[in-house]
């Protein structure tokens, strides 16, 4: 089993739009890999910041139902 910590952020793209990012990273393992990641283009900031949330939550749920562990979700917005 690996323990992931989930952060997440809400970035405003160059046309106006915002991107919400969900990443779950491998913690304290000796080799790391890649994290997962999770993203979506919102028309709001708004919008963005709900969507933040969905994806973490997803995130941790997917990792979970594998049988890894989140220890901990950083959201950022």
């Amino acid at each position: 089993m690996v323990n992931f910590v989930i952060s997440s952020t809400v970035k405003q793209l160059g046309n106006g739009k915002f991107e919400a990012i969900a990443l779950a990273i491998p913690y304290d393992v000796d080799q790391r890999s890649g994290p997962d990641e999770r993203r979506l283009v919102c028309e709001t900031a708004a919008s963005a910041r709900e969507a933040e949330i969905d994806l973490a939550s997803a995130l941790s749920y997917e990792i979970n139902a594998r049988g890894d562990r989140v220890v901990d979700i950083r959201l950022h917005s």
